[in-house]
C-alpha cells in the first residue's frame, strides 16, 4: 500500500497500477490463509512476492534518483530488510553459512520472547506501518 501511495504521489502509474494489483491479491490470498489455512503460499510463491515487490520499488526509486528517494522504498520494506540483513550478518560473524536454515529471524525471536503468533504479526505489522509512514514522511519532506 505504501509503495502504491508513493507512485500515486510521484505520477508513476505504471508502478501504482501494479502496486494496488499486489495488494489486491495478497488480501485474497490472506482471506483464505486464516487458521485453518486451504492453500500456503511456498518458496515460489513467496519469491515471486518479493520479485514484484523490488521491480515496484526500483522502478519507482530510480526514476528520480535522489538520495531520499532511494531510502523511501528501503523503509516502505524495511521488516523484511532489516530482518534478512540481520539475520545474514550474524550467521556471518558467527562462521555458519549463511544459507542454512535457522530460527534467528524477528518472528522467531519474537515467538522465543513469548508473545504468541498473533502477536508476533501485530508487532510486525505495527513497526512495518511505523516504517511505512515514515517513508510517506520522507517522500512530502522531498517534494
Amino acid at each position: 500500500v505504501t509503495l502504491f501511495i508513493v507512485a500515486l504521489a510521484k505520477g508513476q502509474s505504471s508502478s501504482a497500477v501494479m502496486a494496488i494489483a499486489l495488494v489486491g491479491v495478497t488480501i485474497a490470498y490472506l482471506r483464505y490463509n486464516k487458521p485453518p489455512a486451504k492453500i500456503f503460499m511456498g518458496d515460489a510463491g513467496a519469491t515471486f512476492l518479493g520479485f514484484i515487490l523490488a521491480v515496484i520499488a526500483l522502478d519507482g526509486a530510480f526514476k528520480q534518483a535522489t538520495v531520499l528517494s532511494l531510502f523511501i522504498p528501503i523503509l516502505a520494506l524495511g521488516v523484511p530488510i532489516f530482518d534478512n540483513i540481520f539475520v545474514v550478518v550474524k550467521r556471518f560473524i558467527q562462521g555458519k553459512s549463511i544459507y542454512q536454515a535457522d530460527a534467528t529471524q524477528a518472528h522467531y525471536r519474537l515467538l522465543r520472547a513469548g508473545l504468541s503468533q498473533k502477536q508476533v504479526v501485530a508487532v510486525l505489522c505495527l513497526i512495518s506501518l511505523c516504517l511505512s509512514l515514515s517513508s510517506i514522511i520522507l517522500l512530502l519532506i522531498e517534494t
